[in-house]
């Protein structure tokens, strides 16, 4: 998470050879201990964040630092180089980076993995061995975007591997900058400005990438390369326009600071951490930077003694020294405190503190000083480099993989104290051991599908020349359902279309905020098309209708101030007055069963516990009121039916086994039957079906 240039400055003495480690003159790149004591600063505003202290809710500043100080120490070391050496080296370059970053993230990485082998069940381990290996190789951020864009993508925010993010965002950079900063080299020596305005053009264009994905997609904004370079480049024209200022001093724009200056800074950059100011991400991430930027260069120029005084502190520097080690660990040690202790948020950023904290200094003493600053490795370039990459390499495919998809049942976990639940004619049986958690955890049913006006094949799943037109419409629940469907139509000898997206409701003029731009434009396109003559076009008999309980999670696409159930209500309404007026029938499917909180996920509870009634899921007292909204439409509208199919899926309702009598899990997670179950069900969900008379021929 930093550059620490000290590692790279060689002691002077006499000449070395052509081929010797390169040796960086310290008049070039000086040891500024307060830069350190910047690190410091960044690393616990990140750790107060995370441990979820709400006066610091924009804490995750803290990265935008760290950026921009890279950045800034990079280009100095690279610049230092090629104008005193005349080029650079790049397989001790990159050899540098790898012995500064990889050892550690390595330990970090193997030993998070084998700790959580021990506490966390099977099913919350299974999308973190691919977080894992995208964290040893470097582009964890582009894997977490995915995940967020996925609907049944895991909760990237419970992942161990998470802040891997920043640091691939990093090596990405280092990766690519040392060539771009030769080529503009190479071509300054044809025209002078190359250097300054290459380096403007490029933090210019991901400038602009941040402001487009903040409108866009927040996620990509937030995780993306392209959208955070813009920060290092920001440390870069830094350290640029000093080594031009320190060149010339009549035109020294740094002497025009004054002192105090670097106080101010300071303020802007903490209010951005705290929430004293109501800012997107975004907007935060941009004022963070101005302000890093102002301070390096202050700090730099020692501009503001008392500041430096302060940042320079033999503490405050050793904390800066091993704010990478701090970085790497405080995350794991934050997810692994709840399952031992229930603390506020300042005392688990306390606790964090101190453990993480400890936990890097060892490190950094043991290993990761020794690795970087020994003499004998300085000869070692590329083979350093192919080293190290193949250790990340390696470990990816076998260490990681071996711990993380172990079957093994987590030592502690609270899941295996929880109580049975008596369920009358039931046995209290063991939990099969041969459960195939990935095969279930990967069942979505189907992927998202829906016809437009201009394309009515896109969304045909079975088709027959006579008997009703059925239309299949809803949110992730349309999608687990459709293998279900699918067949049915084929037995039964119906056709089968859909209007499916993962996380849309099949309500009319609803949106959920929370959704990126693309994925609303998406929604939108499949609702306009369903509630804008699709039924006609496809000639629709029977529209099938399910989702999620909706309420307060939903915004009206007209901008009007109706929200809540108000809006769920007229939704619904309107929604299922269209369909009639159209002259088709419609099934509802009343919502399906939500396990309580106290279960939570029924296939981890299963991979958790020891007893299947440990596991078993107790039907809620009052069904969602959307389902009230359903039911008064089946009752003022004879073209309006609704279903429950929660008595088929809980035979012994109102209690539910996780698993049936041939020991086949019910549930996928907390909020979707498995679509295997449904299958399994799929006569009795057509006596239902076929009760309601709206798939007669």
């Amino acid at each position: 998470m930093q550059d620490d240039y000290q590692a790279y400055v060689a002691p002077k003495g006499p000449q070395e050879s052509k081929d010797a480690w390169p040796t960086v003159d310290v008049v070039s790149q000086p040891h500024i201990p307060a830069l350190d004591g910047l690190r410091t600063i960044a690393v616990y505003l990140v750790l107060v964040f995370h441990a979820g202290v709400s006066s610091f809710d924009g804490g995750f500043v803290g990265v935008d630092l760290f950026f921009v100080l890279s950045g800034f120490l990079v280009t100095g070391l690279i610049l230092a180089e090629v104008e005193e050496r005349g080029g650079l080296r790049l397989g001790h370059f990159y050899a540098r980076r790898v012995r500064r970053l990889l050892p550690a993230a390595l330990v970090v990485i193997v030993a998070t993995s084998a700790i959580f082998m021990l506490v966390a069940s099977a099913v919350q381990r299974l999308p973190w061995t691919g977080d894992a290996q995208s964290a040893l190789l470097y582009f964890a951020n582009w894997r977490f975007i995915h995940q967020e864009g996925d609907y049944f993508g895991a909760d990237v925010d419970k992942s161990p591997f998470l802040h891997f993010w920043s640091l691939a965002v990093e090596e990405q950079f280092y990766l690519i900058f040392p060539l771009v900063v030769i080529a503009l080299v190479w071509l300054r020596k044809r025209w002078r400005p190359a250097l300054a305005v290459g380096l403007s053009v490029l933090f210019l264009a991901s400038f602009a990438a941040q402001l487009y994905w903040a409108e866009h997609d927040p996620s990509h904004a937030y995780y993306g390369t392209d959208a955070r370079l813009y920060q290092l480049l920001a440390g870069a024209l830094a350290a640029l326009s000093l080594r031009a200022v320190r060149r010339n001093r009549a035109q020294d724009a740094g002497n025009r600071l004054r002192p105090g200056v670097g106080w101010v800074f300071l303020a802007i950059l903490l209010v951005a951490a705290t929430d004293l100011v109501d800012f997107t991400p975004s907007t935060r991430g941009i004022l963070a930077t101005l302000a890093t930027t102002g301070l390096v260069l202050t700090l730099a120029e020692q501009k503001d003694r008392s500041l430096a005084w302060l940042l320079g502190r033999p503490t405050v520097v050793y904390l800066g020294r091993i704010s990478y080690g701090t970085y790497l660990w405080h995350w794991p040690v934050l997810l692994l405190i709840p399952y031992w202790l229930d603390l506020p948020a300042w005392g688990m950023a306390l606790l964090t503190f101190a453990v993480a904290s400890g936990l890097a200094a060892l490190s950094f003493e043991i290993f990761e000083h020794p690795l970087r600053t020994g003499r004998w490795l300085r000869r070692f370039g590329w083979r350093t480099v192919v080293v190290g990459v193949a250790a990340s390499a390696v470990l990816a495919v076998t260490a990681v993989p071996a711990l993380l998809d172990s079957h093994r049942a987590p030592a502690t976990a609270s899941t295996t104290e929880r109580p049975s639940l008596e369920l009358a004619g039931a046995g209290d049986e063991p939990i099969p051991t041969d459960l195939d958690w990935a095969a279930y955890s990967a069942e979505v049913g189907a992927a998202n599908a829906y016809c437009t006006l201009e394309e009515t094949d896109v969304c045909t799943e079975h088709e027959e020349p006579t008997g009703p037109r059925v239309m299949l419409a809803g949110d992730s629940h349309s999608l687990m359902l459709t293998p279900t469907l699918k067949a049915l139509a084929e037995e039964h000898g119906f056709s089968l279309f859909r209007s499916s997206v993962g996380g849309c409701s099949w309500q009319r003029g609803v949106t959920k905020p929370v959704h990126a731009e693309a994925k609303r434009e998406q929604c939108g396109e499949a609702r306009a098309a369903l509630y804008g003559g699709l039924i006609d076009e496809l000639d629709i008999d029977t529209v099938l209708l399910t989702q999620l309980p909706r309420g307060n999670d939903l915004a009206d696409l007209t901008d009007e101030e109706l929200i809540g159930d108000a809006l769920v209500e007229r939704t619904v309404r309107e929604s299922l007055d269209y369909f009639a007026a159209e002259g088709v029938r419609v099934v509802v499917l009343a919502s399906a069963l939500v396990p309580k909180a106290s279960i939570g996920d029924p296939l981890e509870c299963l991979a958790t516990s020891t007893l299947i009634s440990q596991c078993r899921v107790p039907a809620p007292t009052s069904a969602p009121l959307i389902d009230s909204f359903y039911r008064t439409a089946d009752v003022r509208s004879d073209a309006v039916t609704v279903v429950d199919i929660n008595p088929v899926m809980c035979t012994h309702w109102p209690v539910c086994d996780a698993l049936d009598a041939d020991g086949h899990p019910i549930w996928r997670d907390a909020l979707h039957f498995l679509p295997s179950a449904l299958s399994k069900r799929s006569a009795e969900i057509w006596d239902l079906l076929e009760a309601t008379g709206a798939f007669a021929s």
